[in-house]
């Protein structure tokens, strides 16, 4: 049985477009660390490096 986890990342929004903030979610979104992520195994990696809502 495999179990899925997801985490999420809450950056402050004022933040969002710092460059150093973008820096690290590119670097999430790079295929070698999508890679890692999947040799590890049981990570949700379909998001990574997105951002999925800002409030």
């Amino acid at each position: 049985m495999h179990i899925h986890s997801r985490y999420d990342l809450v950056i402050l929004k004022e933040y969002l477009e710092e460059a150093p903030v973008q820096q690290f979610l590119s670097t999430l979104g790079h295929r070698m660390v999508h890679s890692q992520f999947e040799i590890l195994g049981g990570y949700d990696i379909s998001k990574i490096g997105e951002v999925v809502a800002t409030v």
